[in-house]
């Protein structure tokens, strides 16, 4: 049973290792900000009637719906934040 924790807890703690990386964060950044545009260019591109029906049906029509994809998506990776975060102090988890 030892081993198994063992080995558990070496993956958690190179996975929390690589998420707390400077890098990391640039690239995440960097994706919500792409990830946004994109889906406004999305959204833009529905609205002016050149996507195929099949497509524009699933599309939403408002640009509000790109931001509440890119808060949703920070909100996911502030969770995922807080679960490294909780292992290690519980005051460094409630400033989170």
């Amino acid at each position: 049973m030892d081993k198994i924790l063992n080995w558990f807890s070496s993956i958690f703690e190179l996975i929390h290792e690589i998420w707390e990386r400077e890098s990391t964060h640039k690239t995440v950044s960097v994706l919500l900000v792409i990830t946004f545009l994109f889906a406004l260019f999305v959204i833009e591109i529905n609205r002016q009637g050149w996507l195929p029906a099949s497509l524009s049906s699933k599309i939403s029509l408002s640009h509000y719906m790109a931001i509440n994809l890119a808060f949703s998506l920070v909100l996911i990776l502030e969770v995922v934040s807080l679960i490294f975060a909780l292992p290690s102090s519980m005051s460094k988890s409630l400033g989170k």
